[in-house]
């Protein structure tokens, strides 16, 4: 079987990107491909249930595919989605984000709203990795290879200016390399894990919804900021037509977008794991004039989120959970089942993984009463999900 050709028509796209076919019984997954197009195609992989191939020629291509605009395309690890408009992209991650939650998380006719597309198909990014050691690169698909890419289309015009510098350097030590730039103001670099004679890498500030918000340096934010403000309006929307008494984030980062939702009577009580990204928190809290209740507290949503639930009024308290791409612990989950607050907002960047998360949720009263996605990233196969969920009685 491997290596043989195939002339084989897709019937969908997997989450991750891969066109869908069969062929015998089996189920092959093929990249840069879509559904309905008619392709030739070479076995490379068998797997026990799956066949992987590789795209050999489009017979009878889809009204969506175009040309991608990157001369590294179907070689970097990055994109998957440059084949496809801005339409078919849109349509593809809402079908996936519905089917996620239909097969994984057992919701039938699940809410999802009309995804919330990206004002900036390219350009958006304000942070890219570089590979080493020796010349950094971007990784190929293959996991391994690095790309000499001197200027991603994703990337904001200053992260790609610093990009273009740093791939004639030759670094010695293992890691990557962490291309950062907020919306004004010059690009940074960082070694990432850090080595022991680096410098320290300062803080900064965005601006988000017309508010400053300082950020570490080094640590977790979004990389589409436009997009960012999107969520944030949306947020504040939904607060201001329902105040909670009491806000819990259990993931609280440096404060977006808890700090610039919650109204001025709701309690915050907020908690995070990352040091800097922790004092970043309360010291945004008292610039904009935020008070934070004894709850409040650096460690992680495992170990705190009892003492922020503890006491909070179950019906007049919101849950923001915003946590990393593998979703939430069993742990986390076993302390909002017990403690049962009133409504819990649910913030993925891993639509398989929340529907998991649901899943449990559900089981134990918990209603989904809307699933928002929202584009952070074309061109690539990765979507931001917003979710709401109502305890039921």
């Amino acid at each position: 079987m491997l290596d043989q050709e195939l002339e084989i028509t897709i019937t969908d796209v997997a989450f991750g990107g891969a066109g869908v076919a069969r062929h015998n019984g089996q189920v092959l997954f093929v990249p840069h491909t879509l559904p309905a197009e008619r392709v030739r195609v070479r076995v490379r992989a068998a797997h026990p249930r799956y066949l992987e191939a590789e795209l050999l020629e489009v017979l009878d291509p889809a009204a969506d595919r175009q040309e991608p605009v990157c001369r590294w395309f179907g070689r970097c690890g990055g994109c998957c989605y440059q084949h496809v408009s801005a339409g078919g992209q849109a349509a593809l991650k809402h079908g996936q984000v519905v089917a996620a939650l239909e097969r994984i998380g057992r919701c039938a006719a699940p809410p999802v709203s009309a995804l919330v597309p990206a004002p900036q198909p390219f350009g958006y990014r304000n942070k890219i990795t570089l590979h080493g050691p020796g010349r950094p690169g971007f990784l190929a698909r293959d996991g391994r290879t690095r790309l000499p890419v001197a200027d991603c289309p994703l990337a904001r015009p200053p992260v790609n200016a610093c990009l273009a510098e740093l791939l004639a350097v030759d670094f010695t030590t293992a890691g990557d390399l962490v291309v950062r730039a907020a919306r004004e103001g010059a690009p940074w670099w960082y070694q990432n894990p850090a080595a022991p004679a680096d410098p320290p890498v300062s803080n900064y500030t965005e601006s988000f919804g017309g508010c400053e918000i300082e950020q570490p340096g080094r640590g977790f934010a979004q990389v589409n900021p436009a997009q960012a403000d999107a969520l944030l309006a949306q947020w504040r929307s939904a607060a201001a037509a329902a105040p909670p008494a009491c806000w819990i984030d259990p993931y609280a980062g440096a404060g977006f977008p808890s700090l610039l939702c919650a109204g001025p009577e709701t309690e915050l009580r907020l908690a995070e794991l990352e040091p800097e990204a922790w004092a970043c928190a309360r010291r945004n809290a008292r610039r904009l004039g935020r008070r934070l209740a004894r709850a409040t507290a650096a460690g992680s949503a495992e170990r705190l989120l009892p003492r922020l639930l503890d006491g909070a009024p179950p019906a007049q308290t919101l849950v923001v959970l915003d946590p990393p791409r593998a979703g939430c612990s069993a742990s986390v989950l076993k302390t909002l089942i017990k403690h049962r607050p009133g409504r819990i907002w649910y913030l993925s960047c891993n639509p398989p993984c929340f529907a998991r998360d649901l899943r449990a949720l559900s089981a134990a009263g918990y209603r989904l009463t809307r699933a928002t996605p929202f584009d952070f990233f074309p061109q690539t196969a990765h979507i931001e999900i917003w979710a709401e969920l109502i305890a039921a009685g």
